[in-house]
């Protein structure tokens, strides 16, 4: 191996890794190109089986070394820590507890995901998970368990939540399993199947509760809203999140932490670092909405290593494209369900198979997929996936150029320089463009269109691009502000700001943050936005909260210094005097909103009333569409409890979830309905310990990004 070799490091050997650097050990040449794969585990963990291995079933073991002994792929075992894309290093941690740099002239990022236990209060103290160690270590406890009658309590009833109960029931029927959920079960599935998997429960004895989040965990006992429910054992398996490794490198990612990539799987802001599985999300439209899943991984593992053998070959690389045909879930060792599924949509079919030939497909697909991985260093054409070629209308990017492979990286980093800037820069453009709008559908489209013109511009013209960009995008909003006029104020009733999730503040750690970014999306104070005038509005968000020089702010809305200056000066002079006179803490703000919850919910109007202050004001959004919305303000102590527990009695949806989530940067109350799907959203504001104003947003084109989804900003 010399010096003009090029390295090439695969982080993680799951599904996707393991397919990648298998594939691509046969698409490249051993004399030019070096392969080294990544894994904490020796072994490699068929992950959709590990409901298995809690129940003790003994899997085969599957060491890498030996996996990999016939290819040319070295194995390094250990955990990566940290990733530099600027020095191309990857630096992993050994069994010896060493540290070793391993130096990447491309990376493939499959480091997978985990089950989600940080986000839910004395989970990871209290719970097993799926993962392959908590399950080994909870495997040999079962048994002993089943003969105390031991209490199981599953939190989560997707897929894994349905795989993993039936098999500890049926494995061990001495066990009392229960399944929570804290929307309906199994919701990607038809009723047919549906159907199918309650009865399975009804056979085996599990006990089934929907509709019930639970919001902490005690030693031997679940937190709902609904009461506490006691447990033995607690299995979390709802909700999986992933490593924030690339994130913190400075990669572009999404909300959840996935990188962005591109058709060829590149990384949209590295496109030396390519992506696939759990821990990527295609930036462009694959043709399919794309899950975490087995299904997923292997195509995009195996189009990861096409596209990098492509590049290196000197080729354009064909776009991803993917068809779902069906999905399978096994209901313990001899009952199954196989849900057919559009190949366009990922939804649900009125067709299924059940039994145990839905069970034996299931084993099939699992199988089959392994040992095609096995298969590419010698025979990568036995892996074909549906879909595959249904984007090739599609453009990836302008067709490489040139034949000396190193040279690839400069040329990459040119076609992609306008897309790389404004990924970098798009967080800071949203944050203004909703704060200016009130709107992220609305934020959105300003943001797309502003790319639009970015990538037409000559970048040697462009002095500063964060400036640029953000002038352009001050300017569209305010061009948005004027023809959105005439809509507003034909808008049924109150309009109130579209309400988004944010990410929870540890005010100990960072005790700026709230009152720097989150304090200025409120949504009393993005209410309190729309009542000045455009221009104000634009120079008090650009001067105040992003922090531009009055000159700066004077170029980007095309008016004087002096004016600029006069318009701030009027725009918060105005917001202070209307602005709450009380700062709380977040725990005091959520303290309120359960006293709230509590009195509306039990029909306590004494105990309301006294929550509120005597000149308190409740605004409502329905958009005329909601029954039951208030279209003027209420006003008043006795008015505004009156009505609440009116509305509460008569408008509350059956089956209603109650919950406090982080939207818009205050604890706010989030109720959903028996199916998950978000109902209201009821914001306060709090003087002292009281309340003096109610937002309740209600209006459902207005309530898509706070459903199951992961913070906006």
């Amino acid at each position: 191996m010399t010096d003009e070799t090029i390295q090439v490091v695969v982080l993680g050997a799951g599904y996707s890794g393991l397919m990648a650097a298998m594939r691509l050990a046969n698409k490249t040449d051993r004399r030019t190109v070096a392969i080294t794969l990544v894994n904490a585990s020796e072994d490699f963990n068929e992950r959709v089986r590990n409901h298995q291995l809690i129940s003790g079933e003994r899997l085969p073991q599957r060491p890498l070394a030996k996996m990999l002994a016939n290819t040319r792929i070295r194995f390094q075992p250990g955990t990566v820590v940290a990733l530099d894309p600027h020095r191309h290093i990857a630096t992993v941690k050994t069994g010896a507890g060493e540290t070793v740099d391993l130096r990447y002239d491309y990376l493939i990022y499959t480091l997978g995901s985990h089950v989600d236990v940080g986000s839910t209060p004395g989970a990871s103290q209290h719970a097993y998970t799926v993962d392959e160690r908590s399950a080994v270590a909870l495997a040999p406890l079962l048994p002993d368990l089943a003969v105390r009658e031991a209490r199981v309590l599953l939190v989560g009833a997707g897929n894994t939540g349905v795989e993993v109960s039936t098999e500890l029931a049926e494995r061990f029927p001495g066990l009392r399993v229960t399944v929570v959920t804290r929307g309906s079960f199994a919701s990607n599935l038809s009723e047919a199947a549906k159907r199918h998997i309650r009865k399975a429960f009804s056979r085996l004895g599990i006990t089934l509760i929907e509709n019930t989040a639970v919001t902490s965990l005690d030693p031997n006992q679940a937190n709902t809203i609904s009461g506490p429910i006691p447990f033995d054992v607690c299995i979390w398996v709802g909700g999986f999140a992933v490593s924030d490794l690339a994130g913190s490198a400075g990669v572009q990612v999404n909300d959840r932490g996935q990188v962005l990539v591109d058709r060829a799987m590149r990384s949209v802001s590295h496109p030396d670092v390519y992506a696939a599985g759990d821990a990527a999300m295609p930036a462009d439209d694959p043709g399919t909405p794309i899950r975490m899943s087995l299904y997923a991984a292997g195509p995009m593992g195996a189009h990861a290593a096409d596209s990098l053998a492509a590049r290196l070959r000197g080729r354009q690389p064909s776009p991803f494209g993917l068809s779902y045909l069906a999905q399978g879930l096994s209901l313990g060792r001899r009952d199954g369900v196989v849900q057919f599924l559009n190949w366009n949509t990922d939804t649900a079919l009125g067709l299924i198979i059940t039994g145990r030939i839905a069970n034996w497909f299931r084993e099939f697909f699992v199988a089959f997929l392994l040992l095609t991985i096995r298969l590419q260093p010698t025979v990568p054409w036995v892996f074909y996936w549906p879909g595959k070629n249904k984007m090739r209308s599609h453009m990836i990017g302008r067709t490489i150029q040139g034949t000396r492979q190193r040279t690839l990286i400069g040329e990459m980093s040119a076609e992609l320089s306008h897309v790389g800037t404004f990924q970098a820069y798009r967080p800071l453009l949203f944050s203004i463009a909703y704060r200016m709008l009130g709107s992220a559908d609305e934020a959105e489209d300003v943001l797309q269109d502003a790319y639009l013109r970015y990538q037409v511009a000559p970048l040697d013209e462009v002095k500063s691009p964060k400036a640029y960009l953000s002038t352009i995008v001050t300017r569209l909003c305010l061009n948005e502000i004027k023809s959105a006029r005439v809509a507003r104020e034909q808008y049924v009733g109150t309009w109130l700001p579209e309400p988004i999730l944010t990410e929870e503040v540890d005010e100990r750690s960072d005790p700026e943050k709230r009152v720097t970014d989150y304090d200025s999306i409120s949504i009393a104070f993005m209410s309190l936005l729309q009542t000045l005038s455009p221009a104000e509005r634009a120079v008090f968000l650009l001067h105040e909260v992003f922090d531009y020089g009055y000159a700066e702010v004077a170029e980007m809305i095309g008016k004087s210094e002096a004016a600029c200056r006069k318009l701030f000066s009027r725009a918060k002079r105005y917001l202070a005097e209307n602005r709450p006179r009380f700062a709380t803490t977040p725990a005091q703000h959520r303290r309120v909103l359960e006293q709230f919850m509590r009195a509306s919910g039990s029909g306590d109007l004494a105990g309301l009333t006294a929550m509120l202050t005597e000149d308190v004001v409740f605004w409502a959004d329905g958009g005329g569409k909601v029954r039951g919305a208030a279209l003027h303000p209420v006003r008043g102590r006795d008015a505004v409890g009156r009505f609440v527990l009116g509305v509460s009695e008569r408008f509350t949806p059956p089956g209603a979830i109650f919950g406090v989530a982080n939207i818009n940067g205050r604890p706010t109350i989030l109720v959903r309905n028996a199916d998950g799907t978000p109902a209201i959203v009821v914001s306060v504001e709090l003087d002292d310990d009281r309340i003096q104003s109610v937002w309740a947003i209600a209006n459902p084109d207005k309530l898509r990004r706070v459903s199951f989804a992961t913070p906006t900003i």
